[in-house]
């Protein structure tokens, strides 16, 4: 895409990212060697990231975007690369301390995971394969 003409990047208004923006942090903790948390949020727009991950550093945990693996294109050696970033600091800050802050209450409460499994309402509580058959003969 092409940068917008006449309007220097500076100028634009932003919209700034508040601590209301994040309806949901979801969290199921696990115990293996590279991964201490699975994460899914939920922002106000709408949109929802999965497959954040907790993941021990050198520097304590930290959340790691979902990434895919890649080719480097100038060494051609194999490195990683994020599906979902946030480049704004401040915004970036604001994501990873709702994040810290749930994985903190969950371990300190000794629950396992915040996602709750409760059917949601107006949603079928059945299954697709429980459903009556259609009177319809589709193989006529």
């Amino acid at each position: 895409m092409g940068k917008a003409t006449g309007v220097a990047e500076d100028e634009r208004k932003r919209e700034v990212m508040t601590k209301d923006d994040i309806v949901s942090v979801q969290m199921t903790l696990v115990d293996y060697d590279k991964v201490k948390a699975y994460v899914t949020v939920t922002m106000s727009n709408g949109m929802v990231i999965k497959g954040i991950r907790m993941i021990p550093g050198k520097k304590g945990l930290f959340p790691a975007m979902p990434s895919r693996a890649t080719k480097d294109k100038a060494t051609g050696k194999d490195a990683w690369e994020n599906s979902v970033a946030i480049p704004d600091e401040d915004d970036n800050k604001l994501f990873q301390k709702a994040i810290y802050d749930e994985y903190n209450r969950l371990s300190s409460s000794g629950q396992k995971s915040s996602i709750k499994r409760e059917p949601v309402e107006g949603t079928p509580t059945e299954s697709f394969s429980k459903q009556s058959k259609p009177d319809v003969d589709y193989l006529c």
